[in-house]
């Protein structure tokens, strides 16, 4: 059956400052050659799993354009998704594909299968059911016989992710290609994952959108709450050329793992902003915001709350382990673990480095850290005009609000390792306590640990800290 719906084509372009312009579709166009579903029954107890592949299947040959009905279509096998198919639920309140009960397999519930990309999602729920299937499962959006050249031009818009067992969209293309040009925007996720440790979250698998190798994607608007790992995860599989990332304007309630990590992957990515997001975890284990092995990234006016569960020493609002280049970190406002011995608000270990307009509260550890693992070689360092208060409170005396470290070795006693720390500018800072004179060391505001830094062609000036 065919559909004649008049209707028009909005689009909507989003300012993002100096970002280019997305366009956003927020109404079906005129759908003279959509194909109805009309053989689902959407009941919640048939299996309609048959019927969706037959009406993705014929959409694909009739244009493209396939509408879902309303109610709850229960899906029993793996549904393939082709290339050049825009699939459209009557909205994410009234469409909802879930998967059946007791399946407990580790498959995908959607595949894509096509080579020439270009599929569209909107206006549905996935359910992954992860409490109907308890001891198995995998990705609700998955790629399968696409890994061999890669997934371009996916649009997913106005849906919502939930109960996935792993990531509601998992992405995992084979080494030497990309996950390409996709925008995954204005959606909700929730209680997606099943990490319950650090190095779970460290795999990747489990997250609301995990994408290995991202290339011109963009992550925008969409709202997470309790995943059960990460929100977002990316990763560069040892390919070169992965970058040029967003993930803006994003609203994560207690994620677990990480809040949005780059990735790492054994190579360097290049460009990505991530700017205006909401991360709100109190009880991550992980850093909030994590740019390890990137280079040419910008953080800028996010809001975050870091976690008190990290296992480690400390974890960061915004952090990187391997360290990342070329970073600007500007405008956020970050709220650390008081209770977490070395929580930073900004931990980072690379070289060009500008940190600045940053407001900084209750850490656990030092308030800012430059950590240089030995054998680095940090350079050309510009921290300035932060605000850092009330920190070192898990430690008190022990650290101080801005810090720059070089590890030790070979030894523990600092008697080798070639880490160095040069060109340093801090400057018009603000680090002061506002609580009790117990916690007066901040007023030392600066602090060299480990190996001395050379602090040659450097610059320390104008720095404001005391106890209020």
């Amino acid at each position: 059956m065919r559909l004649k719906l008049v209707s028009a084509l909005f689009v909507f372009l989003c300012g993002l400052g100096n970002l280019d312009a997305v366009a956003t579709v927020l109404a079906p166009i005129d759908a003279e050659d959509a194909v109805v579903a009309d053989g689902m029954k959407c009941d919640g107890s048939i299996d309609d799993a048959a019927a969706l592949q037959g009406a993705i299947l014929a959409a694909r040959k009739s244009g493209g354009h396939l509408i879902l009905p309303g109610g709850i279509c229960l899906v029993g096998s793996t549904i393939s998704i082709p290339d050049h198919v825009w699939i459209q639920g009557r909205g994410k309140l009234s469409t909802t594909i879930r998967r059946k009960d007791g399946l407990n397999v580790a498959t995908d519930m959607f595949d894509l299968s096509g080579a020439g990309g270009n599929v569209t999602i909107t206006d549905l729920t996935i359910d992954g059911n992860k409490d109907g299937n308890l001891s198995a499962g995998q990705y609700s959006l998955g790629a399968a016989g696409v890994q061999a050249a890669g997934v371009s031009k996916l649009t997913i818009q106005r849906t919502r992710w939930i109960n996935a067992y792993q990531a509601a969209i998992g992405l995992f293309v084979n080494s030497g290609q990309f996950v390409a040009d996709a925008v995954i925007s204005d959606s909700e996720f929730e209680n997606n994952g099943t990490s319950a440790t650090f190095t779970a979250d460290q795999t990747g698998n489990a997250c609301d959108v995990a994408i290995r190798s991202p290339l011109r994607v963009k992550v925008l608007r969409n709202r997470s709450v309790n995943a059960r790992g990460n929100f977002v995860c990316f990763g560069t599989n040892a390919n070169t050329g992965v970058g040029d990332v967003v993930v803006s304007g994003n609203t994560v309630e207690n994620a677990t793992g990480f809040g949005i990590a780059l990735g790492g992957g054994g190579t360097i990515a290049k460009g990505a902003v991530v700017t205006g997001n909401i991360l709100n975890q109190p009880f991550t284990r992980e850093n909030n915001v994590d740019v390890a092995e990137w280079a040419d990234v910008t953080v800028s006016n996010n809001q975050v709350v870091a976690g008190s569960a990290c296992p480690q020493t400390g974890c960061a609002g915004i952090g990187d382990a391997p360290p990342a280049q070329h970073v600007t970190v500007t405008g956020n406002t970050i709220t650390a673990a008081p209770t977490v011995p070395g929580s930073l608000c900004i931990g980072l270990g690379g070289s060009d480095l500008t940190i600045s307009r940053n407001t900084c509260r209750n850490a656990g550890g030092a308030g800012i850290g430059i950590a240089v693992p030995d054998k680095i070689q940090s350079r050309n360092i510009h921290i300035s005009k932060n605000v850092v208060t009330n920190g070192s409170q898990a430690q008190i005396g022990q650290h101080a609000g801005i810090e720059l470290y070089i590890a030790c070795g070979p030894g523990p006693k600092c008697t080798g390792g070639t880490g160095a720390i040069s060109d340093v500018f801090i400057e018009n800072n603000a680090v002061y306590d506002e609580q009790n004179q117990e916690h007066k060391d901040m007023a030392s505001a600066l602090r060299y640990m480990g190996r001395l830094p050379d602090l040659r062609e450097s610059r320390l000036s104008a720095m404001i800290f005391g106890v209020r």
